[in-house]
C-alpha cells in the first residue's frame, strides 16, 4: 500500500501540502515576532477585542458561513474546469502556506500556550475543509448522479465545518482565552 500511496497522484497533493507547509512557518519565523503581531493572528489586540464583542452565536454562523460559502463556491467551480488538477495544487498550497503562517505565529507568540490555542482556533474545523476539498478534486467530473452526491457529501462537509468553526471560536476559544 506504501508504495501504491507514493507513486499515486494524491501523494503529490500531500507533498504540496507539507512542502508549503514548511515554507509558511520559515517565512513567518524569518519575519520576525514585531511583523507577526502586525498581521494580527490572535495577537493582544485581537484578543481583547475578541474577548470585548458582543456577537451571538447566530451572528456568529452567518459571518463564518458567508466568508466560507466564496471560498465553497471556488472550490466547486475550480473542479468543474480542465484545469481542475492545477487549481487543487494552488488550493493545497495556499492551505499549507497558511497552515504554516498560522502555526509559526502561534508558536512565536503565545510557546507553549499555542497548543491549547490552535485546536479550537484552527485544527477541528479544517478537517471538515479539507475532507470537502478532496470530496470536490477527487476524481474526474461526470455526468451522472453520483456527481451530485460527491457535491452534496462536499456542502455538507463544508457545513459541518462551518457549524464546527462557530461553536469552536464561539463556545470554546473564550474559554481557552480566559485560562491565560
Amino acid at each position: 500500500m506504501g508504495k501504491r500511496f507514493l507513486n499515486s497522484e494524491y501523494s503529490k497533493y500531500l507533498i504540496i501540502f507539507v512542502a508549503s507547509l514548511v515554507v509558511g512557518t520559515v517565512f513567518a519565523n524569518l519575519s520576525g515576532k514585531g511583523n507577526i503581531a502586525g498581521w494580527g493572528i490572535c495577537n493582544n489586540d485581537y484578543v481583547k477585542s475578541y474577548m470585548k464583542s458582543s456577537v451571538n452565536f447566530a451572528g456568529q454562523f452567518k459571518y463564518i458561513a458567508r466568508k466560507r460559502t466564496a471560498a465553497l463556491l471556488i472550490v466547486i467551480l475550480s473542479s468543474m474546469t480542465p484545469f481542475r488538477k492545477t487549481f487543487a495544487k494552488i488550493i493545497c498550497t495556499y492551505i499549507g502556506f497558511s497552515a504554516g503562517v498560522v502555526t509559526a505565529a502561534l508558536t512565536i507568540q503565545y510557546g507553549v500556550k499555542y497548543f491549547a490555542v490552535f485546536p479550537p482556533a484552527v485544527l477541528f474545523h479544517m478537517f471538515f475543509y479539507c475532507y470537502g476539498v478532496y470530496g470536490m478534486f477527487s476524481r474526474e467530473i461526470q455526468k451522472n448522479p453520483a456527481e451530485i452526491l460527491r457535491v452534496l457529501r462536499t456542502v455538507t462537509a463544508w457545513l459541518t465545518g462551518v457549524f464546527t468553526e462557530s461553536v469552536m471560536t464561539y463556545y470554546v476559544l473564550p474559554k481557552v482565552l480566559l485560562v491565560w
